[in-house]
């Protein structure tokens, strides 16, 4: 969902006279349940059997803000992908070998950016481990 906000004008520092408003567009996070996670982690569970990735799904304990991980291992890589309710989501992706790790943030604002988020881990564990350039970095 996207909202627009407006903020009074500042002052430039040259003159001191006022800039105009101007509308800037602000993104509101999803209330995200974590059994809509859980289900979203199950339903990739076939694709990581086939490429090799072991996982692990784990709640953290009940809180204001609480939080579901799902670790995600293949040879040398190694993901995690932690959501919370309030819809923040941290992507790790890295080298066990090397102890490269490539952080992400990421706000959910809807029911598909669950999806996008384990993509993104997909891609990064599939890719770096067939050999193609590129995974590190990706956002």
């Amino acid at each position: 969902m996207l909202r627009t906000k407006t903020f009074s004008g500042h002052r430039t520092p040259d003159t001191g006279h006022r800039t105009p408003p101007q509308p800037h567009s602000i993104t509101s996070v999803i209330e995200l349940d974590l059994a809509q996670f859980s289900a979203a982690v199950r339903a990739y569970a076939p694709q990581w059997a086939r490429a090799g990735i072991r996982w692990q799904l784990t709640f953290g304990p009940e809180r204001d803000k609480s939080a579901a991980w799902v670790v995600c291992e293949t040879g040398d890589l190694a993901g995690q992908l932690t959501v919370w309710t309030s819809g923040e989501a941290e992507l790790d992706a890295g080298n066990l070998a090397t102890g490269v790790i490539d952080p992400a943030h990421h706000e959910l604002t809807s029911a598909q950016d669950l999806g996008i988020c384990l993509d993104e881990l997909t891609h990064r564990l599939t890719e770096q481990r067939l050999g193609r350039p590129g995974a590190a970095g990706r956002r």
